[in-house]
């Protein structure tokens, strides 16, 4: 199976707009077969003791009636293949109106690790492998919520304005959805449509959450300003995608979209799952949690190999003032000290780097959610674990962060975070430390960049909105 690599093109586009539409990526054979072994599991999956269990995304549960979301059949199913119905596919009584065939939402949430022909299109494919790498976006990605999305003719329920973030909370804000077309869609079967740049103006006021009393609920994020825009309002500039099969739309996390009922008399089948960094912390209240059968299942990227060689003083620069400001660079001043001249190994981890780095001033909103900064490690030799911690050295806003890491190979990355414990802070020329501490190997250099920073590096100040720097390293 051939790769796909982005261009830089691309990454603008999926910067700039929260989503990206790819034509032809899937071929048509290979569609035609995951569009057979849906049908298949519509057919072969059995009526005798299913709850009937309705789906539909509606925050109210269609006024009160349907509190599906919260049962156990919904709950359990992220290491199953279960089937959910269209709410429309009943009638009064509660009996099936149609063929159980035309009558299902959509299939999950484990297909990606349980069925035989979706879990190698989706863990074992190159394309989509190196697609995430060069995407840049992820750097331990783990992939979860696998579904196929049936949109019933006639049926086919409406999804209304969301971000898929809510419902798949990670602190800080990771998800991607992968979103692949098995049939054409178009407006009359419910395509997707988008409000471009709003995965910068979401503050992520709410998360999806499983309720302590039991079944779920919306519940607010702590520290979330008190309101969004009003995705609705007559200036608001929705953009539909209507799309081929075999495309796949990827999809930020943060992006407002929605899809309309489908009240044609043609299917809208689509199969989607979501990747999110695993270096973030996955919500406990989330409604879909991994289990010890099924935990999230690791993405291998082809190649685990940083992009940039180690060097002694890399610069990080800003793309030019035409779009993004002026022209910066942030210099990491490095230095080291060595446990021993040899490697060995201790019975406790000693500080064996500490580096730092002078970000110039920038203001950053609470929607950015965290200020990420990717780390680049390099041992001489496999260890079993790498500690790395950002922690402001003075007073910026600014919350630590830490991890610890397997290295599994000389060179290595993991990704830190520094997230704001105020609604917006500047950081004007403050010093950050990084620390690796480390068992069982002697760790020879570590060089911290900027990653995705939320907004323009620029002398004096810039607002939210202005985009996220996509910063080239250079040595």
């Amino acid at each position: 199976m051939s790769t796909y690599e982005l261009t830089d093109a691309h990454r603008a586009k999926f910067e700039s707009d929260g989503y990206l539409v790819l034509p032809n990526f899937v071929e048509p054979a290979q569609i035609a077969k995951l569009l057979e072994q849906a049908r298949k599991l519509l057919a072969d999956f059995s009526l005798e003791g299913h709850p009937m269990t309705k789906f539909t995304t509606d925050e109210e549960g269609e006024g009160g009636k349907d509190k599906h979301v919260g049962d156990d059949y919904f709950l359990t199913s992220s290491d199953k293949i279960r089937f959910f119905f269209e709410a429309d596919a009943f009638d009064a009584q509660g009996n099936l109106t149609r063929p159980k065939e035309e009558a299902i939402n959509k299939i999950g949430h484990g297909l990606h690790e349980l069925d035989p022909v979706y879990r190698p299109f989706s863990l074992e494919n190159d394309r989509i492998k190196s697609l995430a790498k060069s995407l840049q976006y992820h750097h331990d990605p783990l992939m979860l919520q696998s579904m196929i999305i049936c949109k019933q003719p006639r049926i086919g329920a409406k999804v209304p304005v969301h971000d898929d973030s809510t419902f798949l909370y990670t602190d800080p804000p990771s998800a991607i959805g992968y979103w692949f077309a098995l049939e054409d869609c178009h407006l009359k079967n419910g395509c997707l449509s988008f409000l471009p740049g709003s995965h910068k103006r979401n503050a992520h006021l709410q998360r999806f959450v499983r309720l302590p009393e039991g079944g779920t609920g919306f519940e607010a994020v702590p520290g979330a300003r008190d309101s969004n825009p009003d995705w609705s309002a007559p200036g608001e500039r929705w953009v539909t995608e209507e799309c081929k099969a075999g495309t796949l739309v990827l999809i930020h996390g943060s992006v407002i979209h929605k899809s309309e009922a489908n009240l044609s008399d043609s299917s809208r089948f689509i199969y989607t799952f979501h990747m999110i960094e695993g270096g973030a912390k996955y919500d406990e209240k989330n409604w879909l949690q991994p289990t010890p059968a099924l935990p999230f299942s690791k993405l291998v990227i082809l190649s685990d190999e940083p992009r940039m060689s180690f060097g002694d003083e890399p610069r990080v620069s800003t793309p030019d003032k035409g779009s993004r400001g002026e022209q910066q660079s942030i210099t990491v001043r490095a230095t080291r000290e060595r446990a021993s001249s040899k490697v060995q190994t201790l019975s406790t981890d000693v500080v064996i780097y500490e580096g730092s780095i002078t970000l110039p001033m920038i203001r950053i909103g609470v929607s950015v959610g965290a200020l990420p900064l990717r780390a680049y490690a390099r041992v001489s030799q496999p260890c079993q674990t790498l500690r790395l911690s950002i922690a402001a050295m003075q007073s910026t806003g600014l919350t630590p962060s830490s991890g610890s890491y397997n290295i599994p190979a000389p060179h290595s990355k993991a990704m830190l975070f520094l997230k704001p414990r105020a609604a917006t802070y500047e950081l004007i020329s403050q010093i950050v430390t990084l620390r690796c501490r480390r068992s069982g190997a002697l760790c020879e250099r570590i060089l911290l960049a900027s990653f995705g920073l939320p907004c323009t590096l620029m002398t004096g100040s810039c607002a939210v909105g202005q985009g996220r720097g996509s910063s080239k390293i250079s040595f």
